[in-house]
């Protein structure tokens, strides 16, 4: 079980890395207000997680 935590928890911090960077990188992705960038981030994470877990 402890391997699978593992797996989950490095597809989780990678997706959310992923997405912080391309909200950096993409000047078209960038939120207006600071509660559109916390949003994102916290959709990355969700998806990251998702991700991780399928």
């Amino acid at each position: 079980m402890e391997r699978y935590a593992v797996a989950i928890v490095v597809g989780i911090a990678a997706g959310f890395l992923d997405r912080l960077i391309m909200l950096r990188s993409d000047y078209r992705f960038y939120p207006t207000y600071p509660h559109g960038y916390l949003t994102h981030l916290a959709l990355g994470f969700i998806a990251a997680g998702l991700g991780a877990v399928a």
